[in-house]
């Protein structure tokens, strides 16, 4: 926690609209804070885990917003723990929509469906 006047995380549910035209709901949570001038600064505090496989192979994937926050995650791309260690490290296991991987001696290129 960093520190400033006042702080809070709100849960609420947004419409998105995706790419097909489907208007979906999602929840969706930030934490809100003012900063000791009064600024106010947010980030988004969800997240998205889900255990998925490619070429068979399962892994663990995350998608949550970094920078865009617009409720979309497509924009920030996937995290896939790809040596299975529980941790999602930079680069190496970021993907984002278009990107390629190798998996189990295969290649892959990535197309991410989710908003």
């Amino acid at each position: 926690m960093g520190s400033g006047k006042l702080a809070v995380t709100l849960s609420l549910e947004v419409e998105v609209l995706s790419d097909s035209g489907e208007r979906r709901n999602r929840p969706y949570r930030i934490w809100l804070w003012l900063t000791k001038k009064d600024v106010p600064r947010f980030y988004a505090v969800c997240h998205y885990k889900r255990r998925i496989s490619i070429a068979g192979t399962p892994f663990v994937a995350v998608a949550f917003e970094q920078r865009n926050h617009d409720v979309l995650y497509k924009a920030d791309g996937l995290w896939i723990d790809l040596d299975g260690d529980g941790r999602l490290k930079g680069e190496e296991e970021h993907f984002l929509d278009g990107s390629s991987i190798d998996v189990a001696g295969k290649h892959f290129i990535l197309q991410l469906d989710y908003p």
